[in-house]
């Protein structure tokens, strides 16, 4: 005669499951390590849910052998397995998002914060460059909304540099240009006044 105590390992199983499929329901983490936690944490369930799923098939089997269930009991038992596979599925998934996540992070261009600086403008033209006309201090062409002039024991002349999530070259240097100020090429006299002065801009030189 099957023993009742194995009845009693339906309700264990289902108890377990529904803690593991409740737990975990939280936000994303920014940084690679909280993700890469995340990740393993995910595959731990799984190979818990795996075993549930295994534990739910061999009780079914278990008790259809001891003619101890009914089509309500076996229901319920198929039930909670592909609740088990389902659950698999969807933290499967989760980390195919996270991995995809992390890869994002890494093959961001990495920034080193340099200060706060003063934002200035100025275009190719006699009044703002004087007999430099259009060429900047590297020999290159000044370039609307890529050129910016620096000052190179700041910002070494070449470098990439993000300002208000925009990247510009350092390709230029000016007398007024000293310490933390950046005056920024612009098309026109007339639009280099209208941008006017910006005051205490996070800056940072971009390494790719």
């Amino acid at each position: 005669m099957f023993n009742k105590r194995k009845i009693r390992i339906v309700g264990i199983i289902i108890g377990i499951l529904a803690i593991v499929c409740c737990s975990a329901c939280r936000a994303y983490a920014e940084s690679v390590e909280e993700l890469k936690q995340r990740i393993a944490e995910n595959e731990t369930q799984m190979l818990q849910l795996e075993d549930m799923k295994s534990q739910l098939h061999s009780l079914a089997e278990l008790l259809r052998a001891n003619d101890y269930i009914n089509n309500e009991l076996d229901t319920h038992l198929s039930l909670k397995w592909h609740e088990c596979n389902d659950y698999q599925l969807k933290k499967s998934n989760e980390n195919d998002e996270i991995e995809q996540k992390i890869k994002e992070i890494e093959n961001q261009p990495k920034k080193k914060y340099v200060g706060n600086f003063k934002i200035t403008h100025y275009c190719p033209c006699y009044t703002c460059n004087g007999s430099w006309g259009s060429k900047t201090a590297l020999g290159t062409t000044m370039t609307p909304n890529r050129t910016i002039a620096v000052d190179p024991r700041v910002i070494p002349l070449g470098s990439k540099v993000e300002i208000n999530g925009k990247t510009y070259i350092a390709e230029d240097t000016g007398g007024a240009i000293k310490g933390n100020r950046i005056d920024m090429c612009v098309s026109s006299h007339s639009e280099a006044y209208a941008r006017g002065v910006l005051n205490s801009v996070p800056v940072y030189i971009v390494n790719d």
